[in-house]
């Protein structure tokens, strides 16, 4: 198959995923920092597990063959690290949307103040 099915459809996938894991977790009106950062720590933890699900589907090696290779526990070995270097492009969109939902946090809060007359 072509290099876009094996490198644009995986960094799509994962890319659209940090985009859209964090507005579906963070409540838009939320006024607390630790909210976002469970939210953000959440999508983290879903992109590990969704990079590892994208490295073993779009492997290019025979997954029996790799696992009478490396067993399961080397399969798996084999996914995390994949995953994890995947982060290099994900990561900074998560770390993007942080900035911008704590931004999004103190302007509620200090909108909360103006009205309350605090």
């Amino acid at each position: 198959m072509s290099t876009l099915w094996w490198i644009g459809v995986p960094l799509f996938v994962l890319g659209g995923a940090a985009i859209l894991l964090p507005f579906l977790l963070i409540p838009r009106e939320t006024r607390s920092h630790r909210r976002v950062a469970l939210g953000i720590g959440v999508s983290a933890g879903v992109m590990i597990a969704l990079g590892i699900l994208v490295f073993l589907m779009f492997d290019d090696r025979d997954f029996a063959t790799g696992l009478e290779i490396n067993g399961v526990g080397g399969m798996v070995a084999l996914a995390l690290g994949g995953s994890i270097r995947s982060a290099v492009m994900w990561a900074p969109l998560l770390v993007m949307y942080w900035l911008y939902a704590a931004q999004r946090v103190e302007r509620l809060r200090g909108e909360d103040k103006v009205r309350d007359g605090v």
